[in-house]
């Protein structure tokens, strides 16, 4: 498991394009920086900047509106013109009249650039993929807990009387970098039906990371919600999910535990540590974690179903170097591979002269060939992929635990 954004801008830089020597011809305004000093069109001759634009979509016909100064909701994403033929593309959203010259707001923008963008990182992440994939059937990735209910079924009999703090679970998962954990689905138990809104907060961070507003019909019983997109904790980050007590109709109803001990110890507590507490705020910020009241024997109606799992975001970009080979021949066989079929039919002098056929051999070699001689792209591909080997040396006590060494990377 990885987070795709942040590989994508993680590796953006790891090898980049050369610029086109053809002053006249299509000209990049990004990835022309490359931190390891390889190039993708050094993979292959056919990879140059004028055969790759042959094959682009048709930008000239492309349209955008004139910026207008006076606008103020533009989105993020949106495309405008200045007026010039020049084109800039909004970053951050913001209600207010930003100019075209500010760069925390607009950076400019260029069709065939954005297209081949898209296709450099399609790429680059189908390479970690297929690394990750081999690393699965050799069991180095790993699921910890796969959606585990932190507290057992609610008992109708315990009614816990309503009161005016903003109350729920503190959840803090393991001390690990590479640790992430999910809640997929989150359940209330009110005896009352209506609609509680839930928050997620982070420690440190003012705002809510997350607002659910749940419409309860369970008529005293459990209900869950499944959530569409999952709240994702990451290891050793300390976060509160909660709603307001004076906002509900009726009262929650607890889950079945321990009256003695006044606190849920789980054995799931391997993974993370869940305690309830109550607080004096008014929901609208995060408050201080000093005036918490903790280890509560109630639950508030809430529980929840989560998955831990192994990330492996930090590792890929704490050691990114270790994956610039094969990071660059899938980009490589993945543009050829569009070179060969052309999807757009474009045929222009530059991609006249591309021999499909030719291509494709090049690509994939010849099936019928002894194993270890076939040195295709794809062969290559295969070869780096396998080189990619690590002793997980103490790097993550939970997810890479310590054998005897370091890490340790064979050569292609």
């Amino acid at each position: 498991m990885y987070n795709v954004k942040e590989l994508k801008d993680g590796l953006k830089d790891l090898v980049g394009w050369r610029q086109n020597d053809n002053p006249n011809g299509a000209q990049l305004i990004d990835m022309l920086t490359s931190e390891s000093g390889l190039y993708f069109n050094d993979e292959h001759p056919m990879l140059t900047i004028d055969n790759l634009y042959s094959i682009a979509p048709d930008f000239d016909t492309y349209v955008y509106p004139a910026f207008d100064s006076q606008k103020s909701d533009y989105a993020v994403g949106d495309v405008v013109d200045d007026g010039s033929g020049n084109l800039y593309t909004r970053i951050v959203a913001h209600n207010g009249n930003q100019p075209l010259n500010n760069t925390t707001y607009w950076l400019p923008f260029d069709n065939f650039t954005e297209w081949l963008l898209q296709r450099t990182q399609s790429a680059t992440i189908q390479a970690i993929n297929d690394w990750y994939g081999k690393k699965s059937k050799l069991s180095t990735v790993r699921n910890l807990l796969s959606r585990q209910t932190i507290f057992d079924t609610g008992d109708f009999g315990d009614i816990q009387p309503k009161g005016t703090d903003v109350v729920g679970q503190v959840i803090k998962p393991r001390d690990s970098r590479s640790v992430i954990m999910k809640i997929s689905d989150l359940s209330l138990q009110i005896d009352t039906n209506q609609t509680v809104e839930v928050k997620v907060f982070q420690m440190g961070v003012k705002d809510p990371l997350r607002a659910e507003s749940l419409t309860y019909t369970g008529n005293g019983s459990v209900q869950w919600f499944n959530l569409s997109t999952p709240i994702e904790l990451q290891g050793g980050e300390m976060y509160y999910i909660c709603y307001n007590e004076e906002n509900l109709s009726g009262n929650a109803i607890n889950a079945v535990v321990s009256r003695d001990t006044k606190y849920f110890d789980y054995p799931v507590g391997k993974y993370f540590a869940v305690k309830s507490f109550k607080v004096d705020s008014d929901f609208s910020e995060m408050f201080n974690d000093e005036d918490i009241v903790s280890n509560l024997g109630t639950n508030y109606g809430l529980n929840y179903k989560v998955s831990v799992s192994c990330d492996y975001t930090d590792f890929i970009l704490d050691q990114k170097e270790q994956f610039q080979t094969i990071i660059s021949k899938r980009v490589a066989m993945n543009l050829l591979r569009e070179l060969a079929f052309n999807a757009n039919s474009n045929v222009n002098r530059s991609s006249s002269n591309v021999d499909s056929t030719r291509i494709l051999y090049e690509i994939d070699g010849d099936s019928q060939s002894t194993e270890g001689n076939n040195r295709s792209l794809k062969d290559q591909y295969e070869t780096a992929l396998m080189a990619i080997q690590f002793d997980q040396t103490g790097i993550d006590k939970v997810c890479l635990p310590c054998r005897k060494r370091g890490v340790k990377y064979s050569t292609i």
